[in-house]
């Protein structure tokens, strides 16, 4: 029998966030334990501002860029000085993000579970 070859262990979900496509990207056990950080530390500030901020580092820890395209922290800086986006919302990508990639990783397992390919 032959070996399978696995490529990634890991799916990334495609986010289109203001017309600039990002990939979310497989975090080290380092960059979890900053995700973490970056998490309570935007949940404990109330300052809106600075919650924006600290959600910008968030998102730019676990969204890569396409080539050409702008960090996820000055796009979200710039949507949330123009009131374009309320910090509720911010929190809310930010759910969606993580949700999406939860999901699609869910949706693998259940096929393989089924014995279905992926």
């Amino acid at each position: 029998m032959a070996p399978i070859k696995i490529q990634t262990a890991y799916l990334p979900v495609e986010v289109e966030l203001w017309g600039a496509v990002y990939e979310t990207v497989d975090l080290t056990a380092a960059q979890a334990e900053q995700e973490a950080e970056l998490y309570a530390d935007a949940l404990a500030t109330d300052d809106e501002e600075e919650a924006v901020a600290v959600w910008g580092r968030y998102l730019d820890l676990i969204l890569k860029p396409q080539e050409g395209t702008k960090k996820v922290s000055t796009a979200l800086k710039r949507e949330f000085k123009a009131g374009r986006m309320t910090s509720r919302q911010v929190v809310g990508i930010t759910l969606q993000v993580k949700a999406a990639e939860q999901g699609e990783t869910a949706k693998v397992l259940q096929k393989l579970a089924a014995g279905r390919p992926i």
